[in-house]
């Protein structure tokens, strides 16, 4: 019973980061959007008016917040449980299960609050419906996005790899800091360029599975191989 009020303090200490964290990356993710949309629809969109646009859905962004704070905050205890035998094992399994399931019906929450302004839940239920009329789409983005992204990223443990080798040549700590400094730049760099990706890519789809409509540069071949426009350049 002592352990309670720790355990409480802890959980609202977690929430508080969880929604803190997913307020401000929902609501610059929405401004993102905002801005992906309104460029693939051919005008000339700046930082300005996306953010604009998800200040005008601020109230939904902030109930959206709380509710994924809250479900990713109960999906990371079940995750982190110490149970063992096969009950632990079910519930890590669970959780792992529930996570890809909320992933992928909240895949298209943030444009629906963007677009249509609807409240959680709505919103919720419309981007099951988005995602039931582009799953393939968006699996096949996502997928080829992740595979380039991913293969970039490992460019980065080439710089630990260097730095680890030239510190034994040298005997210097200072040459594999250097290393793990410019690793941890690039890595950083890559998160950038991958999170403005993944806005367009969602953007892009979002018009797509709504409209049906081509965004501009994009093919409709594309949705369906992610690599096609690659391969039809080289």
């Amino acid at each position: 019973i002592s352990g309670w009020p720790q355990i409480a303090i802890a959980l609202i200490l977690g929430f508080v980061l969880y929604f803190a964290a997913f307020a401000v990356s929902t609501y610059l993710n929405a401004a993102l959007i905002a801005v992906a949309t309104l460029k693939l629809e051919g005008g000339h969109p700046t930082i300005a008016d996306g953010l604009a646009v998800a200040r005008t859905r601020l109230r939904q962004i902030l109930y959206w917040s709380a509710i994924a704070a809250t479900v990713s905050l109960i999906l990371s205890a079940l995750r982190s449980s110490r149970r063992g035998g096969i009950a632990g094992l079910a519930t890590r399994s669970v959780a792992m299960i529930a996570g890809v399931a909320w992933s992928v019906a909240s895949f298209f929450v943030v444009p629906v609050i963007v677009y249509e302004g609807l409240s959680p839940f709505p919103a919720l239920k419309r981007s099951v419906e988005v995602m039931r009329k582009a799953w393939g789409e968006s699996f096949s983005g996502n997928l080829g996005m992740g595979i380039i992204f991913g293969l970039l990223a490992l460019v980065g443990v080439l710089f630990f790899v260097l730095g680890f080798v030239l510190m034994l040549m040298t005997g210097s700590w200072m040459v594999f800091l250097v290393f793990a400094l410019v690793a941890l730049i690039y890595w950083v760099v890559i998160a950038l360029y991958y999170s403005a990706a993944h806005g367009v890519l969602l953007a892009a789809l979002y018009r797509y599975a709504r409209t049906g409509k081509l965004s501009r540069g994009f093919e409709r071949t594309f949705y369906q191989n992610p690599w096609a426009q690659t391969q039809g350049s080289s």
